[in-house]
């Protein structure tokens, strides 16, 4: 089948790749592995695969670690489940919740648990990005940001401890994890935890009837305007879904949002990157996250690297 997603294990090595298709199945392969009977000429056979679920298999991703060969995964498909995995035995996930369409999923770095975005036909006007967590402590589900519409993509910051999302309405919003030793439930700092970044507004300048839902007709009838919020403003409250803009399903999505990601590499560890329907990406330095503890965790790290070299 075709494949969906990809997933590089971030642990001793990084020599395993997962990936998941439309099929069902998911797959992981060990790309130092030096076996026969995983070499096939010049191609490669996954070391694990197995039937994760009944419908396509939108997002895989790898849990983080020291080990050298990952041991948990989580899953998200079309038949509305997303799965947690060992990997040691695949018979059955350790856990499997029953939600909406899942559009992605990935682990929280520091964390026993993984955020989920779904699309949830039943409630289309309080839609959810969640945390689970994975059953180390407890198998409890948090609902973290609610939106109007789908959420197309989410990426985790490994150095600010961030989560970002993108959505059909064209939002990108910005989740700051409290610490580990919080509970979700019980913070009472969680809406200023949330932001959104910008918004994207479609200007409809049509003289003449036309059809919207060609894009062509969409890009030469309208204008695009990209909205920034200010993070400190009264105007940029994330609380309520009901603050969230509606996708507009009468013309082309132009204004939607379908891919983000956080640069992780140590020194551009602030921005965040944006991508839609439009072809066009925006780029966003996120001063606000450059505290003082993440200015002493990047400080300690450098001086350990230094130390390395010499």
């Amino acid at each position: 089948g075709q494949c969906l997603s990809l997933s590089w294990y971030r642990g001793m090595g990084h020599n395993h790749i997962a990936a998941s298709f439309s099929s069902g199945l998911v797959s992981i392969w060990d790309i130092s592995t030096t076996s026969p009977l995983l070499m096939e000429g010049s191609s490669m056979m996954p070391w694990h695969s197995w039937m994760a679920h009944m419908g396509s298999v939108i997002s895989v991703s790898l849990c983080p670690g020291g080990e050298e060969r990952p041991r948990y995964l989580i899953t998200g498909g079309t038949d509305r489940f997303f799965k947690i995995w060992d990997l040691m035995d695949t018979m059955v996930p350790t856990q499997e919740v029953y939600r909406g369409l899942v559009s992605g999923v990935r682990w929280l770095p520091g964390w026993s648990a993984a955020s989920v975005t779904y699309d949830d036909v039943y409630l289309q006007g309080h839609t959810q990005t969640l945390v689970t967590e994975t059953g180390y402590l407890h198998t409890r589900c948090h609902p973290v940001l609610a939106q109007n519409s789908t959420v197309w993509d989410q990426d985790v910051s490994h150095w600010v401890g961030s989560l970002a999302t993108v959505t059909a309405a064209g939002e990108l919003n910005v989740l700051v994890m409290p610490p580990l030793d919080k509970s979700l439930v019980n913070s009472r700092n969680a809406i200023q935890r949330m932001t959104c970044m910008f918004r994207t507004e479609v200007d409809k300048k049509v003289e003449e009837e036309v059809n919207l839902r060609e894009y062509k007709a969409t890009s030469d009838n309208c204008i695009l305007r990209y909205r920034d919020m200010p993070v400190n403003s009264t105007e940029n409250d994330s609380s309520s879904a009901q603050r969230r803009d509606l996708e507009d399903i009468t013309c082309f999505p132009l204004a939607s949002i379908t891919g983000v990601v956080w640069n992780n590499n140590l020194g551009s560890h602030l921005w965040l990157a944006s991508g839609g329907q439009a072809g066009l990406v925006r780029i966003h330095c996120v001063e606000a996250l450059n505290t003082q503890s993440v200015n002493d965790m990047v400080r300690e790290v450098k001086e350990d690297m230094k130390k390395r070299i010499k």
